[in-house]
């Protein structure tokens, strides 16, 4: 307790002060706390949350619970009087058919009583410039780039199994904001650019593309599309390149030495067409090469001889380690089994129903290449063989082709 010559002191001192036109420092307040920046940015979801699902709703897309992903911890903030301004980057992906792509959004915030005062967003290109066209806008036209980039895909698939990839499976990335759409009664016009690969070890290509799309039949109707590279094989990494070729003469250089070492008379005929690309897979330190070709020892077959073909490459030393083929020995040709033994042929012929024998050292499998006689010739009824000779009678006539002995 104050003595009474305390409250004197006191009393005189406030006098003093009232005299001088002064006043005693009022109490210090007590500051209160500021929420933080990851507390504003869960503010800012629920609000950019909820006009993306309410703009695409009124848009006809038939959205999720989440239009718009978000991760607190990526927003940037910064300060304006008594807002606070949030700020990112984050994917805007409201239906499933068409893939997301990046919108740019903003959130001003009472920092004193964490209200959202107002929330907005837009789409970004390539280069992180704004779209001006409405997100939900470019989801409708991306629902018609996803048919193009069907188109496209199918196309590159096509183009590369013709020349040897077995199951390829291409990727094209074109973003909307990319793409320039052109209305023209029921039909739409897309063209842009994007990016694109052939299959899984393939290096990605720069694409342009033009696109057709009719919106009464509810599909693409036109499309023209361009690579960098002027063939397939140049969108394969070099390393793999490499492989392929070396792989396509070794196995050239092997079937010429097994029809050799069969003893086969017309090397000189015999042709070899392997494909321009081939499936490539790593395996340790090497590149396995597969792929089917075809092959021909006797022009007077009309279908060539089909074959499968591996090899193993070694990158580093650039050169194949391992090369075989196998040849499909089930298949035929108009004029009978496949070639895969040496072969020869020769033309017999009977006048009317006079009996002919033709000397031939035959190993088997005899057929007839073509007929010229007055008499269909059919086997055992107007012709036979045996190891030794041809034998035909009753008008049949023909040129025979048989495995040598």
């Amino acid at each position: 307790m104050l003595t009474t010559c305390a409250r004197l002191v006191l009393v005189a001192c406030a006098a003093l002060a009232l005299l001088a036109g002064t006043s005693l420092p009022a109490p210090a307040s007590q500051p209160q706390d500021e929420p933080d920046t990851h507390a504003l940015a869960l503010e800012c979801r629920g609000a950019l949350w909820k006009r993306a699902f309410d703009e695409a709703t009124a848009a006809g897309l038939n959205p999720g619970a989440i239009a718009v992903e978000f991760t607190a911890s990526k927003a940037s903030r910064r300060d304006e009087g008594a807002d606070a301004i949030l700020t990112g980057v984050e994917d805007y992906r409201p239906t499933t058919d068409v893939p997301p792509f990046p919108v740019r959004y903003e959130c001003r915030i009472d920092r004193a009583t964490t209200v959202v005062r107002a929330v907005t967003y837009a789409a970004i290109d390539a280069n992180g410039d704004d779209v001006a066209r409405a997100p939900w806008d470019l989801v409708k036209d991306g629902r018609l780039l996803a048919a193009c980039i069907d188109r496209i895909e199918e196309g590159l698939e096509e183009d590369v199994r013709r020349r040897g990839v077995s199951a390829p499976v291409a990727t094209v990335e074109i973003a909307p904001a990319d793409a320039e759409f052109v209305r023209r009664g029921d039909t739409v016009d897309i063209q842009g650019r994007g990016r694109a690969t052939y299959a899984k070890g393939f290096d990605w290509q720069i694409l342009v593309f033009q696109c057709r799309y009719d919106t009464k039949r509810q599909r693409v109707t036109r499309e023209i599309h361009g690579l960098e590279t002027a063939s397939p094989a140049g969108a394969l990494p070099p390393e793999r390149q490499a492989a392929v070729e070396e792989c396509r003469m070794a196995i050239g250089e092997q079937v010429l030495l097994d029809a050799q070492s069969r003893g086969y008379r017309r090397l000189a005929r015999v042709e070899i067409e392997l494909p321009e690309l081939a499936d490539v897979t790593a395996r340790g330190g090497y590149l396995d090469v597969s792929g089917r070709g075809v092959f021909r020892l006797d022009p007077r077959h009309v279908q060539p001889t089909p074959v499968t073909f591996t090899c193993a490459f070694d990158p580093r030393g650039g050169r194949i380690v391992s090369a075989r083929f196998e040849v499909a020995r089930g298949s035929w040709t108009p004029s009978g089994e496949i070639a895969t033994e040496p072969t020869e042929s020769l033309r017999c012929g009977s006048r009317g129903l006079a009996r002919q024998e033709c000397r031939a050292s035959i190993r088997g499998n005899v057929r007839i290449i073509r007929e010229f006689g007055r008499e269909r010739c059919e086997a055992y009824r107007n012709w036979m063989w045996s190891n030794s000779q041809i034998v035909v009678w009753g008008g049949c006539a023909a040129e025979f082709e048989y495995d040598a002995r």
